[in-house]
């Protein structure tokens, strides 16, 4: 069509005009997200803290029309407060914070707790060779204990984190109890496992059973496990432990097919996590559906164990897919 030079000039400043509003409407994006991550990032109100100093902590905080998620922060010789922009992420990092504080504060009593953890000689030996990474292992069970001995919820206050501290100073050793029970009942049922796999080696058909069990212990025993489970979560690695004890009796009175077809059903739903994880580590809520796969783990192959709450291979899929849509 014939387009006179009037029409042809409006058209072209009309387009140049858009264009404009979009580059605009770009930067206007761009900077409210900047603005919203500074905001977070900034607002801290007291660092350098050796004890409780900073009143009374909210949970949440507006930072630019969002939620902030307001959490102590571990900065090793002292504690400081931040506000997250994920809430899980805040939970862990407050555990630290609350731990660090009670370093500080009861640095004695958790020094006497480590000379004198009530380990027996099994456990003892252990401490040296479970896990990933071993080394930290002593201080990492005094750490659970005292976080144990504490209790929940975890303090927000000054006078809650003094009844925290009360707690504490009442119940460390008894805590301490509990986790080495705990601790020895991981270690014997690891080596059983590993003698386990080891006498598996050569025989037909068990290469995807033995390497399913280790990829589980590499996961239930990762770098500082003790520390990444949590007091919370301690009884719940107890039931995964037995699980996979379970799991290796069955083995020994069924038939391997039928082992093979539950190794089957439960990789439907385990592998597409397994393999898109290293993409996602520390992401707390992908290591939160490690959980819900563990409890599928005992449905699966040792349903002699009780389960937290129901699992389905379903609710896994659709928890799957919203894992993906964040």
């Amino acid at each position: 069509d014939f387009i006179v030079p009037s029409q042809r000039y409006l058209m072209k400043k009309t387009r140049n005009f858009a264009a404009l509003i979009g580059v605009f409407v770009l930067f206007l994006f761009i900077f409210q997200i900047d603005t919203r991550e500074s905001a977070a990032a900034d607002i801290v109100s007291v660092t350098g803290m050796k004890e409780w100093s900073c009143g009374n902590l909210e949970r949440t905080v507006n930072v630019a029309g969002r939620p902030g998620y307001v959490a102590l922060v571990d900065e090793d010789g002292s504690v400081g407060v931040r506000v997250f922009e994920d809430e899980l992420r805040a939970a862990e990092s407050h555990r630290k914070g609350c731990l660090r504080f009670m370093r500080l504060r009861q640095t004695d009593q958790l020094n006497h707790l480590r000379k004198k953890f009530p380990l027996r000689l099994e456990g003892k030996l252990s401490l040296h060779t479970l896990g990933q990474v071993p080394s930290t292992n002593a201080d990492d069970l005094v750490d659970v204990s005292a976080e144990m001995a504490m209790g929940r919820p975890l303090p927000r206050t000054a006078e809650q984190f003094a009844a925290a501290e009360m707690n504490l100073r009442q119940n460390l050793f008894d805590a301490a109890h509990h986790v080495a029970e705990i601790w020895e009942l991981v270690a014997a049922t690891e080596h059983a496992a590993r003698d386990f796999m080891a006498a598996q080696q050569g025989v037909r058909h068990t290469e995807r059973i033995t390497a399913d069990l280790q990829s589980q212990l590499d996961w239930l025993l990762r770098p500082r496990f003790l520390w990444a489970h949590g007091a919370e979560r301690l009884p719940d690695l107890k039931r995964y432990m037995q699980g996979i004890a379970e799991r290796i009796r069955r083995i020994d009175q069924q038939p391997l097919a039928r082992e093979l077809e539950r190794l089957d059903l439960f990789e439907r739903v385990y592998l597409p996590w397994h393999q898109a994880l290293p993409e996602h580590s520390g992401d707390p809520r992908w290591t939160q559906y490690g959980y819900l796969l563990e409890e599928y783990r005992l449905a699966v192959f040792a349903p002699a164990v009780s389960v937290k709450g129901r699992i389905s291979e379903k609710r896994l899929g659709t928890a799957f897919e919203e894992l993906n849509i964040r």
